[in-house]
């Protein structure tokens, strides 16, 4: 078919491309599947490589002819007279219907272009309208149904349509649907085959495809005597494909917006530390247990500590069946410390980093021993607790005490449960004044209830 037009295609200027100008033709081929579209332009065009050409099918499916192209050294490609386009991209349409020739200047500098003719030529196939023998006795094959909907899907389409029109004689008795990405229809290799489809259900579902990628699909009938022509493509685009839907027991896991090394994790009172849920495998229920009471069954909680000491943060998980527990351990320090006690793993800080209290213990024998006392990470801010081997087997307990409204004294209390030797030392860090505590080794340790410890305690430092 050729079309005689006289049509200026303006240059594009310094600020906006040129105008698009357009020019149709009315089809009536009766070709239902088109292989190849062949397109000639006969013009002027001076500067040819600065026009975008397309062509418009019936069905809205656009081929680009030709992609504009500014060349670095600033040199203008002349055309004149005849050229030439072909196109695969309208693979599996019909010819039938309005076809649109696009073309628009997209490069400043040049001058107007000129189309006189142009015409367009398809490649491709009818449905047979003759009888065809065989087992549909009288029957020929069957029309082309028609694509009603593609759905997105995560990696995946959902595709719907219309039986045809036309059975061809015989009923139909299933659907073929094929599926490319649209940037390879026009590859045959490119095309997976989805056959014997139900008759009934008029839908398919496609999974396993790339997300975020679109396809092309087409669908066909078959009866009695074979498959019909494919219908006109339809396109749909997949959604990005998610992380798969959790599977297995539960493995509680967390993470907290706060210091955490060796075991320990730091925050300051009154600071809101964020806690997530990581945890894997599938998850029904969820419990956080904050260490002060507190709880949660939120993916995501924020908590704060008021009062200075050691915390430990549960988050218990559940399939219904099975239950997993994840737990950190928290040393909440005074946002405002009343000294300059510095806690580590053998400094316990009290009363808000105020007194500091340490311990050493020894043995005698044969093989006397002596080691450090550490801390075990349970307590408040005013008692700590003190291990000599074992992080299980706790040897000492102190606490130091506000008794400035009985005697205006700060008091210091203490238990031991060992007859090794050992010596506590608990210092004021506001006054520097230093209580001592001892043992002997081989005598059972005694209680310690001094309420005249720190006189000067009950002054703010």
């Amino acid at each position: 078919m050729s079309v005689s037009t006289s049509l200026t295609i303006p240059d594009a200027t310094s600020t906006d491309d040129g105008d698009t100008v357009t020019s149709s033709v009315e089809i009536s081929s009766g070709i239902d599947f088109i292989e190849f579209v062949h397109v000639s332009l006969r013009g002027e065009a001076p500067a040819f490589r600065d026009l975008q050409v397309e062509l418009v099918s019936p069905g809205g499916a656009v081929s680009e002819l030709s992609v504009p192209y500014e060349s670095p050294s600033g040199e203008r490609f002349r055309l004149p007279g005849t050229t030439r386009f072909g196109t695969a991209r309208h693979l599996g349409e019909k010819a039938a219907g309005k076809w649109t020739l696009r073309l628009t200047d997209r490069v400043h500098g040049g001058d107007a272009s000129e189309l006189e003719t142009w015409s367009i030529r398809f490649f491709g196939h009818e449905s047979p309208s003759a009888p065809v023998g065989g087992p549909g006795g009288g029957a020929s094959l069957p029309g082309t149904p028609t694509i009603r909907s593609v759905s997105a899907g995560s990696g995946a389409l959902t595709v719907s349509w219309a039986p045809p029109a036309n059975d061809g004689g015989a009923a139909v008795v299933s659907y073929d649907l094929r599926i490319a990405r649209s940037s390879r229809t026009h590859m045959d290799d490119a095309w997976t085959m989805l056959t014997g489809l139900s008759a009934e259900r008029l839908r398919a579902d496609v999974t396993g495809l790339a997300g975020g990628v679109e396809y092309a699909v087409q669908v066909r009938a078959v009866n009695a005597v074979g498959a019909g022509p494919w219908c006109s493509m339809e396109r749909g685009r997949t959604n990005a494909v998610g992380p798969p839907p959790p599977s297995g027991p539960p493995d509680a896991a967390f993470t907290a917006t706060a210091e955490c090394a060796d075991g320990l994790c730091r925050a300051l009172t009154g600071e809101a530390v964020t806690f997530t849920d990581t945890s894997t495998g599938v998850v029904r229920s969820r419990a956080w247990n904050f260490g002060d009471g507190r709880t949660s069954r939120s993916a995501t909680a924020r908590r704060s500590w008021s009062s200075p000491g050691f915390y430990t943060v549960t988050l218990t998980v559940g399939d219904g069946e099975v239950e997993s527990v994840a737990t950190r351990v928290f040393l909440v320090e005074a946002a405002e410390p009343a000294g300059t006690c510095t806690a580590d793993e053998t400094t316990r800080c009290l009363r808000d980093s105020r007194y500091a209290v340490r311990a050493e213990w020894w043995s005698r024998g044969e093989e006397p021993q002596t080691g450090a006392a550490r801390v075990v990470r349970l307590g408040t801010n005013e008692s700590g607790l003190f291990q000599f081997f074992e992080r299980e087997n706790w040897e000492i307990l102190i606490k130091v005490l506000d008794g400035c409204a009985v005697n205006d004294h700060v008091w210091v209390f203490g238990a031991s449960s060992t007859d090794l030797g050992y010596r506590i030392e608990v210092t004021d860090t506001a006054t520097n004044e230093v209580r001592e505590y001892r043992n002997e080794p081989g005598a059972p340790a005694p209680a310690i209830a001094d309420v005249k410890a720190f006189p000067g305690g009950c002054a703010s430092p």
